[in-house]
């Protein structure tokens, strides 16, 4: 019996060409989008769930409060609170700690040849043991015991030596060589500890200054992890840790109260707010969006299925009453609708496969993961059973119930399962099917002008002819703190003439050192060190510290309030100060600003507030100072139409100066991308997902005016006999579903106004939502859909009508 309907069904398929086409490529569209999304949301609620234990494993969250009310949250915590820990608690079982390198740019180096890292990472004993890291090769027993040890991951084994197996090779970094004793499995994607380079903690502290510098309860330095016995109570621990707090912590009125939680390993990802984290953090909302929208877009396919279905009951029609009268029973004729929903599944499922196959690598560049298509692996396997069971529901329970519940009576009326016409059913489904087209169109209008808004608001300078360059870390031995002086005055004799030879450059326009890596992603809080008239004791607000050199006005061109900016002619500007208007509230510093003492100087300027850091945060406090005493990077603004001359007198004026050392640099316009790479990607995804539900939509409705148009080709062709214009029948096919569009677009706004007011909620600089992006969305929706509808309408209006009347 299986073998008839499958049989069938297969005839049925081929008889229908076009339908069939239709269905089976709309449904393998959707299921293949559907199934990278629900790929990267497995991923993402997968998230350290492969750790052993992992429900008793805890990161130390901390939440600092200043005595003016202002907190912020951190996972780090003082170095001295883990060896704490482990002596007086006997709850926990194990317990380590992590830092990471600070200070820009990591340079390596195997034999002569250098590589460079952003970071690398500090651990303690027990870290592999606590997170259950699997080891290729060596162990974590002489990676403990030998301070000056590293362990690798192995595609980053693989990179520097070209091989996995490099026990006991040399990594230097600085003037310090470093002994592999272990390689371990990359890191899954599923991990928040992603890192590729590890040195024992051991290796950082090996002086007693350092020790003694880290070994303090001032700082949150070190992220401390520990695993608890079972039946532990989280917050009895957290309370004693915050009994240490204030037992060992400074009483310095400026450093406010720290208090402690303990933070799940299994909630950290989707933990936000968090200042500084080290680890890499998701939105639980974006995940649940994504896979709501994964369902939307797989229903959207199906509606097309069903539509069809229903409307092509009528030329079924004879076909189930011929085999009602032959005997066949409404359950036989029920499973035969399903043979055929389930032959099209499947089809569509073996399409979709090769399409996910085919895109992976798009879609891994999209994502910058490393996702695989494994049908054998169980969780793809059960998100492959999951997707096509769902669209064999959505495609076949009302099709199998309605066509099998055919009644010649009610075939006459027009009425169809559960006492619904059919005609009704269809319209409901083309407009819920047309509504989310839309939403999706008004998402990506709104996005893409938000995209804008940032990039118009970085407007002082173009940003193609701005690049940043690090100062290098060189491979340099310092044994005494005389020999360090002597290397900073060097330097900075080497780093004033590096820039006096750049600015003489013909391609070159503007030279200026800073403190800082970067001019718009500056997000680095300090607090303290401030001091101006009027200020109370206890008042210690957090501000960002730019020092530069007097030039940077001539690249930013900062539009002032009020007082001027720096003169290199006036020497008591190294102590004077320029502030922004945000920073003029936050101080309460009252009228006229200009001349009020500010630390040894004065205030000569106050600026008006511009962007320094991503759009997501509020402008912070900006002090400006004209000194770059710790000067770690150059920015660079070349001539126009000079960028790759300037770019070649750089490399060749750093090689010079840092022989055998590698640098950084970067342009802005890239810095820019990095900066809203996630809002960029934002928008393509809209984009791509806006697309896709548009062409399912319009396949859909492509098939409905084709079905149309063949149900209506006797009336087409006495119309045309009669007289009519080949511009009222394409109206008279059109009408009906234009108004379905219509009423689809009344009922996408306001659900797209209220979806997209909630994504720009998050943004601390927006643009309005205005009642054009609706009109706009709405006139593409409608523009589009005739224009499907138009293709199939003119063809039949164009068709003879002696062919159309023949038979008759």
């Amino acid at each position: 019996m299986l073998a008839n309907y499958l049989k069938i069904a297969w005839r049925n398929l081929r008889q229908q060409k076009l339908y069939s086409l239709i269905n089976i490529g709309s449904l393998s569209v959707a299921i293949s989008a559907a199934l990278l999304i629900m790929m990267w949301v497995q991923n993402e609620l997968r998230f350290d769930r492969d750790v052993p234990n992992a429900e008793r494993i805890y990161l130390i969250r901390n939440e600092q409060r200043s005595n003016n009310d202002e907190s912020w949250i951190t996972l780090s915590s003082p170095y001295p609170l883990g060896k704490t820990i482990a002596q007086r608690f006997p709850e926990v079982e194990e317990m380590s700690q992590l830092t990471r390198s600070s200070g820009g740019m990591i340079s390596l180096y195997v034999d002569d040849q250098a590589f460079t890292e952003d970071y690398v990472a500090y651990v303690g004993k027990q870290w592999f043991e606590l997170l259950h890291y699997k080891f290729e090769f060596g162990s974590s027993t002489d990676f403990y015991q030998h301070p000056y040890s590293v362990i690798l991951t192995e595609s980053k084994a693989k990179k520097m030596f070209g091989r996995v197996d490099v026990m006991d090779r040399t990594i230097r970094m600085d003037s310090t060589d470093f002994i592999v004793r272990g390689v371990i499995k990359d890191n899954p994607l599923h991990s928040s500890f992603q890192f590729d380079i590890l040195f024992p903690i051991a290796s950082q502290l090996n002086s007693e200054e350092r020790l003694k510098e880290a070994d303090n309860w001032r700082y949150n330095t070190h992220y401390t992890i520990v695993q608890l016995h079972p039946d532990t109570n989280p917050k009895a621990t957290a309370g004693k840790i915050d009994q240490l707090y204030a037992a060992n912590r400074p009483k310095e009125s400026w450093m406010g109260t720290m208090s402690a939680t303990m933070l799940p390993l299994l909630d950290l990802h989707f933990t936000n707010n968090i200042a500084r984290s080290v680890f890499p953090h998701g939105e639980r909302s974006t995940v649940e969006i994504f896979a709501v929208l994964a369902f939307l877009l797989l229903a959207a396919a199906c509606v097309n299925y069903v539509n069809l279905a229903i409307a092509r009951t009528g030329m079924r029609s004879k076909e189930i009453g011929m085999r009602k009268i032959a005997g066949a029973s409404r359950r036989q004729l029920f499973f035969q609708i399903i043979a055929e929903c389930v032959l099209v599944s499947l089809l569509a499922l073996g399409v979709a496969m090769v399409i996910v196959l085919t895109s992976l690598p798009s879609f891994n560049a999209f994502t910058e993961q490393n996702f695989l298509f494994n049908p054998l692996e169980p969780y793809t396997g059960a998100l492959l059973l999951g997707c096509w069971l769902v669209m064999l529901l959505l495609i076949s329970i009302y099709p199998a119930l309605l066509i099998s519940s055919i009644n010649p009576l009610n075939m006459f009326q027009g009425i169809g399962f559960l006492q619904i016409k059919p005609s009704s059913f269809r319209q409901i489904l083309t407009v819920g099917q047309f509504s989310m087209a839309v939403v999706m169109i008004v998402g990506t209008v709104i996005v893409y002008w938000q995209f804008t808004f940032m990039q118009q608001q970085h407007k002082g300078y173009t940003s193609s002819q701005l690049l940043t360059v690090q100062v290098p870390r060189e491979r340099i031995t310092i044994s005494s703190f005389e020999e360090s002086v002597a290397y900073g005055e060097k330097l900075k004799s080497r780093v004033q003439s590096l820039k006096k030879e750049l600015q003489s450059q013909s391609s070159i326009r503007h030279v200026v050192r800073l403190n800082t890596e970067t001019i718009i992603n500056n997000g680095h809080f300090t607090s303290g060190g401030v001091d101006w008239d009027g200020r109370a004791p206890d008042f210690h607000p957090e501000y960002v510290d730019f020092g530069a050199d007097e030039d940077l006005n001539k690249i930013m061109k900062f539009e002032f309030v009020e007082g001027r900016w720096f003169d290199p002619q006036i020497s008591s500007d190294k102590e004077n100060t320029v502030l922004n208007e945000t920073a003029v509230k936050r101080f309460g510093l009252t009228p006229p600003v200009v001349g009020k003492r500010f630390d040894d100087g004065v205030v000569i300027g106050v600026v008006k507030d511009f962007y320094h850091q991503n759009m997501h945060e509020k402008i912070a406090p900006v002090v400006l100072r004209a000194n770059a005493p710790n000067c770690s990077s150059f920015l660079i603004e070349t001539q126009p139409g000079q960028v790759t001359n300037a770019l070649g007198v750089i490399l060749s004026s750093f090689e010079e100066r840092f022989l055998g050392t590698p640098f950084k640099y970067a342009f802005m316009d890239q810095e820019f991308d990095q900066l809203y790479r996630q809002d960029k990607k934002a928008l393509q995804f809209t984009l791509v997902f806006s697309g896709l539900s548009i062409l399912i939509s319009c396949v859909g409705l492509l098939g409905m005016v084709t079905l149309s148009t063949e149900q209506r080709t006797k009336e087409i062709g006495i119309r045309k006999v009669l007289g009519a214009s080949v511009a009222s029948i394409v109206a008279l096919l059109s009408q009906d579903f234009m108004k379905l569009v219509l009423i689809a677009i009344v009922i996408a706004s306001p659900i797209a106004w209220y979806a997209m007011r909630t994504w720009l909620s998050d943004f601390a600089y927006k643009i309005d939502i205005e009642w054009w992006y609706f009109a706009l969305a709405g006139g593409l929706a409608v523009g589009i859909a005739l224009l499907t509808v138009s293709f199939q309408s003119i063809k039949a209006a164009l068709m003879n009508p002696v062919k159309s009347l023949r038979s008759e």
